[in-house]
């Protein structure tokens, strides 16, 4: 009669004792798949929104631009592109490592830091990080 208990047992992934099989139902694997899920979610809809806020900025920063163009070529003013640069460049300190240039590494500095700012304390933050990715690049 043990050995009948026993195969039974072996047959029932829901079984105590079987080490071989994973619970699906564990109160640990269902709040770590909501991390996972909630997380990889929350950096979709992040990475989704700040593609989103970067076009429309981009947009109305090239029509103001094509705008000053245009009233630069009728002759209505005279731009001097350099001092605007550095205007903006300074006002908003653009040059996160300090080199008194704008480069690559000043936007990997800033996206490192846009990353860690949107990532803190959200459940699931390598997941967060991927959904943030796949937002980025939809």
């Amino acid at each position: 009669m043990s050995e009948k208990k026993d195969d039974d047992d072996n047959d029932n992934p829901n079984a105590p004792n079987s080490s071989t099989t994973l619970n699906l139902q564990s109160p640990y694997f269902i709040s770590l798949a909501g991390q996972l899920g909630l997380g990889g979610v929350m950096g979709y809809s992040t990475g989704y929104a700040a593609k989103e806020i970067g076009k429309k900025v981009l947009f109305w920063g090239g029509t103001v631009v094509i705008g000053l163009q245009m009233l630069a070529y009728n002759g209505m003013v005279t731009l001097h592109w350099g001092t605007i640069f550095h205007s903006i460049q300074s006002r908003l300190k653009l040059d996160k490592d300090g080199d008194g240039e704008l480069t690559g590494e000043d936007a990997r500095l800033w996206f490192n830091k846009f990353t860690t700012v949107v990532s803190s304390g959200v459940p699931g933050n390598a997941s967060f990080l991927g959904g943030l990715y796949l937002g980025l690049r939809s």
